[in-house]
């Protein structure tokens, strides 16, 4: 009787640390889940906490910055027309979110061609400086869909106002120069 009471206790012993080790192996799992881990920065933050992932991996991550201009690249190869050209004074902030001094604050322009149609592809360069207690200097990411969201932390709170530069559009800047650039020097192509 007593032989058969130990393997009875054996087996609901072993049944319970097989429980509470799948009990843990689920809950590390759903820990796991809801964290974000980015392969370029290393960062391995809430999801809540994303965006400073985000910031970080943008002005390292050249691959990603350019992969709106990818099939645009070419000094020769020029897909787009003027009528496709972003147009600065047509351009608009279409939405905003701003946070508390300490946490990301961001917003949205929607960049559009100078009919006023709005654009549908990425490959412009805006350039954004915030001003007030402090000066900032914003990372713009490019949606790719014409939309170019514009994330900052102002650490003062107080009262700030936004300088927004179109630097170039439809990838111009980011154009690979003809092989013989440097040979040529400065003579008219």
């Amino acid at each position: 009787m007593r032989n058969k009471r130990g393997i009875l206790l054996g087996v609901v012993i072993s049944t319970a640390l097989f429980t509470l080790v799948v009990r843990l192996n689920i809950d590390i799992e759903n820990l796991l889940a809801t964290l974000a881990q980015d392969e370029v920065t290393g960062c391995f933050l809430d999801k809540t906490e994303s965006d400073w992932c985000r910031v970080r991996r943008e002005r390292v991550d050249w691959v990603q910055m350019m992969r709106p201009c990818k099939k645009n690249m070419s000094w020769w190869q020029k897909n787009w027309n003027k009528y496709e050209r972003t147009n600065a004074g047509k351009s608009i902030i279409i939405s905003k979110d701003i946070r508390p001094a300490g946490e990301h604050s961001k917003f949205y322009i929607q960049s559009r061609t100078p009919d006023g149609r709005n654009k549908l592809n990425g490959g412009d360069s805006w350039r954004v400086k915030i001003k007030g207690k402090a000066w900032i200097s914003p990372t713009v990411l490019d949606l790719e869909n014409g939309q170019y969201e514009v994330i900052f932390m102002p650490m003062e709170p107080g009262r700030y106002s936004a300088e927004i530069y179109l630097d170039y559009s439809l990838c111009d800047g980011l154009r690979d120069p003809p092989n013989d650039w440097f040979i040529r020097g400065t003579r008219i192509i």
